[in-house]
């Protein structure tokens, strides 16, 4: 079985079997959304494209349903294309999908209407929810299009803020409760983790992006390590 509140530099379809059965409480994911990928060289991207992700993401979700116990919770970044070609169907086949939310971050790029939102489906195996007076609309969070000194600024093409990631394991997790990130990129979800006494496991393919996301835990760590001796407390969290 792997340790915990460590990141591993390898396939997460891999690494997710090394995980115990029932041990994770919140998954927070946000996978690539393959837009510009192609069966074709030089073809423009099509809808159906996408079916070329089918069956890793099947066997992905049957991995989630193991490793979240029964009070789990699963945030999925994805976009429409994603969301409504394949994803929802898949998902629902193992871990009941309890709604989507929407990120309002700002005005991005865009040709057809600028893109100032992205999605994430929420899933749980609970039939309650045990975090009241919520919304399914996120505002105030902005994204790094409006501000890239956010966070020390963006060192991934598609990173997220840390205030987002922030939320979600806050809505969707309590202190000691173990954090899965499959598709962890610069680190934001372990460093989130650290930050709000979680504990966590990620996996990232890019040896480039895990080096990066090495140095921003062991930042995250010190830097928590140092404000609590400075307020005289007695244990690292």
């Amino acid at each position: 079985m792997l340790k915990l509140n460590e990141i591993y530099n390898e396939d997460c379809l891999d690494g997710i079997k090394k995980i115990a059965d029932k041990s994770i409480s919140c998954i927070i994911c946000d996978p690539p959304y393959f837009t510009g990928m192609t069966h074709g060289y030089g073809d423009k991207a099509q809808m159906l494209d996408l079916a070329i992700c089918k069956p890793f993401y099947k066997e992905l979700f049957r991995e989630f349903k193991r490793v979240m116990n029964y009070r789990a919770t699963l945030y999925w970044f994805c976009d429409w294309r994603s969301q409504g070609f394949y994803l929802t169907a898949m998902l629902e086949e193992n871990i009941p999908i309890r709604n989507c939310l929407v990120w309002h971050k700002g005005a991005s790029a865009g040709n057809f209407y600028t893109y100032s939102h992205e999605m994430i489906l929420f899933a749980t195996n609970d039939n309650k929810f045990h975090k009241k007076g919520l919304t399914n609309v996120i505002l105030g969070i902005p994204g790094f299009c409006q501000n890239c000194r956010l966070d020390g600024g963006k060192v991934h093409t598609s990173q997220k803020p840390l205030g987002i990631i922030e939320k979600l394991m806050r809505d969707g997790s309590e202190e000691g409760d173990t954090v899965l990130d499959c598709f962890l990129g610069s680190g934001t979800t372990a460093v989130a983790a650290i930050n709000l006494n979680r504990r966590y496991v990620g996996f990232e393919l890019s040896e480039k992006y895990f080096e990066i996301a090495c140095q921003r835990l062991e930042y995250a760590a010190n830097l928590k390590e140092q404000n609590l001796f400075e307020r005289g407390d007695s244990e690292v969290g």
